[in-house]
């Protein structure tokens, strides 16, 4: 469970982005619904740990997210953030895929095998990433958070470069592993809340409507 305690956040001082934010994402499928330039990236950004607030509180299973470095990088472990434009690095698909797994001294299992399979990426595993189209890529970063099978999965707008059938693979796998994981997803797309267990709409920094 990750949890806001009326969170904070400001890129110019003065101009806060995220105004007095509260919100708890527990196990299941949360959308975060809003449009551009509401705040949803940013939410996202300081749920994962990636961002520190001006004020408030981040807790992660009850734990702060900022009680020391070392202690946050343990709780962080447990969090994978998808970002909105696809991330890659240098050198195949297979590298990208695995790098996580690598930093935490593991060897791709079966589940990660079936999450290449699943995502249609076994056929791409030796090309080199930064070859492949947007939504090659944007598979490449789902994949490579889902791999380390983390216990919190926030994803920002995760189905904006896929195509429809690339769309399906992933919101299968996405739906099965929010049966007993917490997962996030902010979006622009209603289509998305019908999945949702609990939906949240944020409008100019503040969330406006309550888990249905």
């Amino acid at each position: 469970m990750i949890e806001l305690r009326n969170v904070w956040f400001s890129y110019v001082p003065g101009r806060p982005v995220l105004r007095g934010v509260s919100a708890r994402f527990d196990v299941g499928l949360t959308v975060i619904l809003g449009p551009n330039g509401s705040g949803k990236t940013t939410l996202l950004k300081v749920a994962s740990g990636l961002m520190r607030p001006e004020r408030g509180e981040v807790l992660l299973d009850g734990e702060s997210m900022y009680e020391g470095w070392e202690g946050r990088l343990e709780l962080r472990r447990r969090v994978a953030y998808v970002h909105e434009r696809p991330v890659v690095l240098r050198g195949t698909v297979e590298r990208n895929v695995f790098f996580g797994l690598g930093l935490r001294r593991r060897a791709p299992d079966e589940h990660a095998w079936a999450v290449i399979r699943r995502l249609g990426l076994g056929g791409l595993l030796g090309r080199r990433a930064s070859e492949l189209s947007a939504g090659q890529m944007q598979l490449i970063s789902i994949a490579r958070a889902l791999v380390i099978e983390p216990e919190h999965l926030l994803l920002d707008d995760p189905l904006q470069h896929l195509d429809e059938d690339a769309s399906a693979r992933v919101l299968d796998v996405i739906l099965e592993y929010s049966r007993w994981r917490c997962v996030v997803i902010a979006t622009t797309d209603r289509f998305l809340c019908g999945y949702a267990d609990r939906v949240l709409y944020m409008r100019r920094g503040v969330i406006e409507a309550r888990p249905r």
